[in-house]
């Protein structure tokens, strides 16, 4: 298993950026790891991701947080979960 070195990043310094429709995908290298973020604005992973993808669905392994707004995520199987993020004040 490969050495975990102790380190931080800052969200907004990112190593990579692709621009989307409705927002963007950053990612963050982390050794053994990359950490993503997406900042979108209100639209369909259908519309924005989808073409990038080009898979039917996301086919990536996620652990998610949702700063702001909220997400609604479906699987495959059909189970759905709507994913609140913290009230903007």
């Amino acid at each position: 298993m490969p050495m975990v070195k102790l380190q931080r990043r800052s969200f907004g310094d990112p190593d990579d950026v692709r621009e989307i429709p409705y927002g963007q995908l950053e990612t963050y290298d982390m050794g053994v790891i990359r950490i993503g973020r997406s900042i979108l604005q209100p639209g369909r992973w259908s519309e924005s991701v989808k073409p990038i993808a080009r898979t039917e669905l996301c086919e990536s392994h996620h652990i998610g947080i949702c700063v702001s707004s909220s997400a609604r995520i479906r699987m495959r199987e059909g189970a759905e979960l709507l994913v609140p993020g913290r009230p903007v004040l």
